[in-house]
């Protein structure tokens, strides 16, 4: 019994696919009249005679094999994605730099050079937690190996324990060198006047 002289019932699942695995369904039904601490907040109107809060069985369930390298490949195609949003946003301020930097204003290049900073940095924070993650994942895939639970086909269960923590810092540190690189080649050609020579 439950607070409020609630009553619980479980039903049983067995998954089709997994005949061994079997899941417990539980239904808890309280009064109205049950107190508000019982679950933390007030039954909910409309239901005449007893409230129900029901628990997902599937809740709290780790990873499965398939479930891992699904998320794997969902996590890659995210950073290529954003891998290449990165290259058309350098590409093009590179273009700029070359084709334009020499004919901006002062006020214009605190414009061009704050935009571009603000695009690197929302696109370095982004790729930074998804490469983590993902470099994460490969953690949890190569423990999941190591278990014999699974995953020995698959190349991402052997990567290096020591890459696992390397590849996100010297991705941070690649980005801003990129950064610093850029910038850097904006004010060469803004000096050095490659395009065509302007009065100032």
């Amino acid at each position: 019994m439950y607070p409020g002289h609630c009553t619980v019932s479980d039903t049983r699942h067995t998954l089709d696919n997994h005949p061994k695995r079997t899941f417990v369904n539980t239904d808890i039904q309280c009064p109205l009249s049950t107190p508000r601490w019982a679950f933390g907040a007030a039954a909910p109107t409309g239901c005449p005679k007893s409230a129900n809060v029901r628990v997902n069985p599937l809740l709290g369930q780790r990873m499965t094999e398939i479930g891992m390298a699904s998320l794997f490949n969902d996590m890659q195609t995210a950073i290529i994605a954003q891998l290449s949003l990165y290259v058309s946003i350098m590409s093009g301020f590179l273009i700029v730099s070359f084709l334009v930097a020499p004919r901006l204003t002062r006020p214009m290049v605190v414009v061009v050079i704050s935009l571009f900073t603000w695009l690197w940095y929302v696109l370095l924070m982004l790729s930074y937690r998804e490469m983590a993650s993902f470099f994460g994942l490969m953690g949890e895939m190569r423990k999941f190996r190591e278990a014999g639970k699974g995953l020995a086909w698959h190349s991402a269960a052997y990567t290096p324990a020591i890459l696992l923590d390397i590849v996100p810092a010297a991705w941070i540190a690649f980005q801003v060198i990129f950064y610093a690189a850029a910038v850097a080649f904006f004010f060469h050609c803004r000096t050095r006047n490659l395009t065509a020579p302007i009065d100032r």
